[in-house]
């Protein structure tokens, strides 16, 4: 089961990359309508500027409940006791930041595009 899980992630992160590249060489603007603006933008040392949008994703593990029944005589005449655990209900919540790069394009007036920073494992 491990093993698919992990085939899934890496299948959905390549997803995300795909995306990511397919806007290299576009005005960053065409990101913007898509994504609205960015959570981050900064200036780069070498003259690029990088654009950050953050995303959130929860999920709940599922909630099992186990009742285990035993008949027991006791001197009141209960002969009945049940024992019921509960287990999951987690939330769990990642937080990714998708990067692109892009530097001024005179041409376009505006940042083109021009590489991405790739996300991890647990970003889709």
């Amino acid at each position: 089961m491990r093993k698919w899980w992990l085939c899934g992630v890496l299948l959905m992160a390549g997803c995300a990359t795909q995306v990511m590249q397919g806007y290299v060489g576009r005005d960053i603007r065409d990101v913007m309508v898509r994504y609205g603006p960015p959570d981050n933008a900064f200036d780069m040392a070498d003259g690029r500027k990088a654009y950050q949008w953050r995303m959130e994703s929860s999920s709940v593990t599922p909630t099992y409940s186990t009742t285990e029944g035993r008949t027991r005589e006791r001197h009141d005449g209960d002969r009945y006791q049940s024992t019921t655990i509960t287990t999951g209900g987690d939330v769990s919540t990642t937080t990714c930041f998708y990067t692109l790069y892009a530097t001024w394009n005179e041409a376009a007036r505006g940042w083109t595009v021009v590489a991405y920073e790739k996300p991890g494992f647990e970003c889709l």
